[in-house]
């Protein structure tokens, strides 16, 4: 999931980097705020230049921490499980959709293709004028805003971590994730130029 997301546009450390900052306020862990610090400064760099992404250790790594993390939070007791949904709702929902889209077609669900939500958006923002990098880095801020962000806003309105309410905030991104994708994939020719993408084809 986490490979999916990443790309040149600075999705997935803008994803995750939320959720490093919560594990190291948690935790104090020295190793969860010199990985936020490192995403920081990565997600910076890649928003500017749109030249670097992760590949594929650097988001498997940088995945199976996160997933580790969540699970000593969640053991813990520290957070709701939905927290912890709704800070990483966009890997984890493009994943399943990635993966009915392909069986629905009956393809490989280890198909790589440019259809997912950020390739869309990603031609969508170059549609309407917006230069290669701006919509590159656009399309990562935007998605990451949809997701992550919302989670921000939510926890600093005052809601406490291991709310059980997280469990609508996830349901309302999942919601509008599978909205936008449908209307995307409704809207979009079957085959997408490719030759737009700066993001990876994963």
């Amino acid at each position: 999931a986490g490979n999916i997301a990443d790309g040149a546009n600075g999705l997935l450390p803008l994803v995750l980097a939320p959720l490093f900052f919560l594990v190291h306020s948690l935790t104090g862990s020295p190793i969860a705020f010199g990985v936020l610090l490192s995403l920081t400064v990565f997600a910076t760099f890649n928003l500017l230049t749109g030249r670097i992404i992760l590949g594929d250790m650097g988001s498997y790594l940088l995945s199976a921490l996160a997933c580790l993390w969540s699970l000593e939070l969640f053991h813990e007791q520290l957070v709701s499980p939905w927290l912890l949904a709704a800070l990483l709702a966009y890997p984890c929902m493009e994943f399943v959709f990635s993966v009915v889209r392909r069986v629905w077609t009956r393809t490989s669900p280890m198909r790589a293709d440019d259809k997912h939500l950020h390739n869309h958006l990603h031609r969508w923002w170059l549609a309407r004028g917006v230069l290669e990098l701006p919509a590159n880095s656009l399309t990562g801020i935007t998605i990451a805003s949809m997701t992550s962000g919302v989670a921000i806003l939510f926890s600093l309105s005052g809601l406490p971590y291991e709310s059980p309410k997280w469990l609508f905030v996830f349901v309302g991104e999942a919601l509008l994730l599978f909205s936008i994708t449908l209307a995307f994939a409704l809207n979009q020719p079957k085959e997408g130029n490719s030759s737009l993408d700066m993001v990876d084809r994963s």
